[in-house]
């Protein structure tokens, strides 16, 4: 895929995306962010720009680390525990 293609597919990714984070019906906008994903996805899968996949890498890199909702909440003042049910057979 040429640099050409490549660019108006992420242009016209960007604008579906902007267009469906504007829209006013919920059911338009989502399917205007899916298909503009689905682009993007296609010029980083299928375009073998390096560029651009060594930028999607750093932006991962630096996306912070995900936490499990256990341990947000754990030992947090005001946390709800959680009562075992009947049916538990081992209890925390």
């Amino acid at each position: 895929m040429s640099w050409s293609v490549s660019l108006l597919l992420l242009g016209l990714s960007a604008l579906l995306w902007l267009g469906g984070a504007a829209s006013s019906d919920d059911v338009f906008g989502m399917l205007a962010k899916i298909i503009g994903t689905v682009l993007a996805l296609v010029v980083l899968i299928f375009g073998h720009q390096l560029p651009l996949e060594l930028l999607g890498l750093l932006l991962a890199m630096s996306l912070p680390a995900a936490r499990t909702f256990q341990s947000r909440t754990q030992g947090l003042p005001g946390s709800p525990r959680r009562k075992p049910s009947r049916w538990t057979v081992f209890s925390d």
